[in-house]
């Protein structure tokens, strides 16, 4: 999960993406942090790009994390952050 230093600065959101399961390689709605709740492991991705594919879940597999020998098809990514400012532009 990702760390803060003052709670303030976020807000709770009860938004479907944060309900979302994406499968690998899917386009996100949404730039933020999204998570691999097959090992835990986290990824900044901006809206409109894809998230990774299951090749990466073998890189991102050290102790800390969950170990994972999982299929595509059992893999899924949830969004966990994002940005808050609807004015924000888009890269």
């Amino acid at each position: 999960m990702p760390f803060y230093d003052d709670f303030g600065f976020f807000c709770q959101s009860t938004h479907e993406n944060f309900e979302t399961q994406f499968l690998p390689e899917e386009i996100v709605p949404e730039s933020g942090i999204y998570l691999c709740e097959a090992c835990w492991f986290e990824i900044f991705v901006r809206r409109d790009d894809p998230l990774p594919d299951t090749t990466d879940c073998n890189r991102h597999n050290p102790p800390k994390w969950k170990p994972t020998k999982l299929l595509k098809n059992e893999i899924r990514w949830r969004l966990v952050a994002s940005l808050n400012d609807q004015r924000a532009p888009r890269w």
